[in-house]
């Protein structure tokens, strides 16, 4: 049976708001008032407006947060209303737009702060892939130079640096890593082992989306610094969902989007350089001299006209920081142990994810022995109307992948946990 719907409509926060939970659609707050995670991460009460917020439909369980997170309503209002503005505003749209535009410094400050970089190093970029793929193909390299990356990464980024390697003639190197993942010392001495006098660039994930395996990206990078190579990190899967500050990974670059964990709309992500190696990165699209130094980082946002859905990002932000990146992350691993622990118990699953605590995140997967993996996904989705990631007719070694997100309830969990016992009691 589908799970049940729960009635929602904007007009809830004002319900909300006289309780003292969330003050509105334009101005959400939340309070801890002092409460430890410990209190905090189970405490459904607690939870109840912040699942609220967002106006998803309950007839449904996603649990391919990872892909995509739904819009809190605020976001929704703002970006609506930034649209309304600059088709119908009285200077029309080409000004109202360039009057958008300024919007996005305030956006920058606030982003940089909640990230915990530079402001002059951030650029405010579609998606992870346009922000990392800038950096990709702008670093400076020589032929004979070599790209280092595990086969583990993001298959867009693994072809990014493949063409590079086919169009310039620098090396390009892959190498794997166990699955479900290794201890910290393993991973990082692998990657030592990896590294040669060539290497100039090293790609790593802070979460690797196909598992949750978070490696350790501080001391790796470290390392690599150490030799002289330059560090970028695929970030796409941590903003959201960890407890941590960009500065202190130590990176040269870091790129990552806010419409999976963050609730951010469509459309908005970012880029991060360290602004000593700014100036050594072409960008993907040139800025004519005529339009003068964008300054910093910002060179890596031009490309055209484009959406300002960062405009919108400022309420995500706000809830976020309101419920604090430490009771963010242990909520997200409380909503995955609430299925994980359950499943563990089928003899015919095996997952692909490290449970160590510093070396996981909210993602999770797993595959079922002898069962095609596509066939459970559908029926998760047709008959429990479920819906997990991965994979649809791949021969996918990592399974089938699932991610909650802070709008996810337990009776969610429970309809998940209800699709998995009877699929597999079949088995």
């Amino acid at each position: 049976m589908p799970i049940s719907r729960r009635d929602f409509s904007i007009g809830a926060f004002v319900g909300l708001a006289a309780a003292g939970s969330i003050a509105g659609a334009t101005d959400t707050t939340i309070s801890r008032a002092g409460r430890s995670v410990d209190e905090l991460v189970g405490d459904e009460d607690f939870w109840r407006p912040v699942q609220d917020a967002f106006p998803v439909d309950r007839s449904y369980a996603n649990f391919n947060n990872g892909s995509t997170h739904p819009c809190s309503a605020a976001v929704i209002e703002k970006i609506c209303a930034m649209y309304k503005d600059i088709n119908g505003g009285k200077k029309g749209p080409p000004l109202q737009l360039v009057e958008h535009r300024k919007a996005l410094e305030s956006v920058r400050t606030q982003v940089a702060e909640w990230l915990g970089c530079e402001q002059e190093g951030l650029a405010l970029t579609p998606n992870t892939t346009t922000g990392l793929m800038a950096a990709q193909f702008g670093v400076r390299l020589s032929p004979g130079d070599e790209i280092l990356t595990t086969n583990q990464d993001y298959l867009e980024m693994i072809a990014a640096f493949q063409q590079r390697s086919q169009r310039e003639g620098v090396a390009f190197r892959m190498f794997d890593f166990p699955t479900p993942g290794p201890d910290a010392q393993t991973f990082i001495d692998l990657c030592e082992q990896q590294i040669t006098a060539k290497t100039k660039v090293l790609l790593l994930c802070h979460v690797y989306a196909d598992t949750g395996y978070v490696p350790p990206v501080k001391e790796v990078c470290a390392m690599a610094r150490s030799k002289g190579v330059i560090t970028m990190v695929d970030g796409a899967h941590a903003p959201g969902n960890l407890d941590f500050t960009v500065s202190d990974l130590g990176c040269d670059i870091y790129a990552s989007s806010f419409h999976k964990w963050t609730g951010g709309p469509l459309g908005s992500g970012f880029l991060y350089v360290k602004p000593d190696l700014i100036e050594q990165i072409y960008p993907l699209f040139p800025v004519h001299p005529m339009f003068g130094d964008p300054g910093g980082a910002r060179k890596f946002e031009k490309m055209g006209t484009r959406p300002l859905s960062h405009i919108a990002l400022p309420p995500a932000l706000e809830l976020h920081r309101a419920l604090g990146k430490d009771l963010v992350a242990a909520r997200l691993r409380y909503l995955r142990d609430m299925w994980a622990r359950p499943l563990s118990a089928s003899r015919l699953v095996e997952f692909t994810t490290n449970f160590d605590k510093e070396r996981s995140s909210a993602l999770g997967s797993f595959v079922v022995r002898g069962r095609d993996l596509t066939d459970i996904k559908l029926e998760l989705q047709d008959r429990f109307n479920v819906i997990v990631g991965y994979p649809i007719g791949w021969d996918w070694p990592y399974g089938i992948r699932v991610t909650a997100g802070i709008h996810t309830t337990p009776e969610e969990v429970a309809a998940l946990n209800d699709g998995l016992r009877s699929i597999l009691s079949a088995a």
